[in-house]
């Protein structure tokens, strides 16, 4: 748990990938006296019902506080019901942005967030395990797991 100060504006950030689901619920439960929360991953690793209780926690937290919660997340099912906006990122870069109904709506009526991000990022996948990218990508986690 951590906290970061933009100027006069105070931010609470939560990750911790061994105890998540508690230290989510804490955050949520702390967060009341901040103007953001910064969530990276907060469901990974739950199994349905724990990741459920995490998001109403946090639907909860903002409609009590009206804060601005900002979520990382690959679960595109979660961040198209819950997110009112949503971004997505592609080695470090943006490559769409929008709310979840237009970033769909721009590929047809029957698209998903998975066939957004497959759409904007797919082709690039396929690219960089061609020339050795997904390699490059499982040896760089590997090396960040090593350093903690």
């Amino acid at each position: 748990v951590s906290e970061v100060v933009f100027g006069a504006k105070t931010a609470f950030a939560v990750d911790d990938s061994h105890r998540r689901g508690r230290l989510v619920a804490y955050g949520a439960t702390a967060a009341g006296r901040y103007l953001v929360v910064v969530l990276d991953e907060p469901t990974i690793g739950l199994d349905p019902l724990a990741r459920a209780d995490v998001w109403e926690r946090v639907r909860e937290l903002r409609e009590q506080t009206g804060m601005t919660v900002l979520v990382t997340t690959h679960y595109m099912e979660e961040a198209d019901t819950l997110c009112d906006r949503v971004a997505l990122m592609h080695r470090g870069r943006l490559v769409a942005g929008g709310t979840p109904g237009e970033l769909k709506a721009a590929l047809g009526p029957e698209a998903t967030l998975d066939d957004v991000f497959r759409h904007h990022v797919g082709k690039a996948i396929e690219d960089e395990d061609v020339t050795g990218g997904g390699r490059d990508v499982r040896r760089t986690r590997r090396a960040a797991q090593r350093l903690g």
